[in-house]
């Protein structure tokens, strides 16, 4: 997670992808929370095909831990699924972990499934 921090946007980068990041105040603050949006599979995969570039995959959804509870995961994640009806993706994936049980309901009370989202 610290290379891929340290090389953000990287994989997350525009056209197809973006970072979305969640600030306390203004512009110029540290962000407090993010989510990335990325092809899935990745561009970079060589065995990517272009029928698949209508799936996209939502990662590293992170608030820091004096912000949660204020809902700006949730808002993060909004902000994710319209940015990814903008860019013309028509399913979205995400990865959690199973031993991440609160995540995996937390999820799934945002409308996610397992095995896809539907918008």
């Amino acid at each position: 997670l610290e290379a891929e921090a340290a090389s953000l946007p990287g994989r997350f980068s525009s056209p197809h992808g973006e970072m979305l990041l969640a600030r306390a105040t203004s512009p110029g603050e540290k962000p407090i929370g993010w989510i990335g949006l990325r092809p899935f599979p990745e561009l970079m995969d060589p065995g990517f095909q272009l029928r698949d570039i209508d799936v996209c995959e939502a990662k590293r959804l992170f608030v820091l831990e004096e912000y949660r509870g204020l809902g700006i995961g949730r808002a993060l994640v909004k902000a994710v699924v319209k940015t990814a009806k903008e860019k013309g993706f028509k399913e979205m994936r995400i990865s959690v972990e199973k031993k991440l049980g609160g995540e995996v309901e937390m999820y799934k009370r945002w409308g996610f499934m397992e095995n896809r989202e539907v918008f």
